[in-house]
């Protein structure tokens, strides 16, 4: 469903299928604990801010879909 809605809200490119996405999703999630260890965060204690930093730096290293 989100994935539809960013595709039909999107100008350019393309977004990816939503297994691939899935994918990517559970590779973040198994990274998570860690990132989290590197950064001296627990997973289940980060604020909103704290989430959002952890998944922008991890996109910045798995740019490409």
């Amino acid at each position: 469903m989100v994935r539809d809605w960013l595709r039909s809200s999107q100008n350019e490119g393309t977004v990816p299928g939503g297994r691939h996405i899935w994918r990517r999703y559970q590779s973040f999630r198994r990274k998570l604990p860690s990132i989290c260890a590197d950064l001296n965060l627990t997973p289940t204690e980060m604020s909103f801010n704290d989430y959002a930093t952890v998944v922008g730096e991890w996109l910045k290293e798995h740019q490409t879909f």
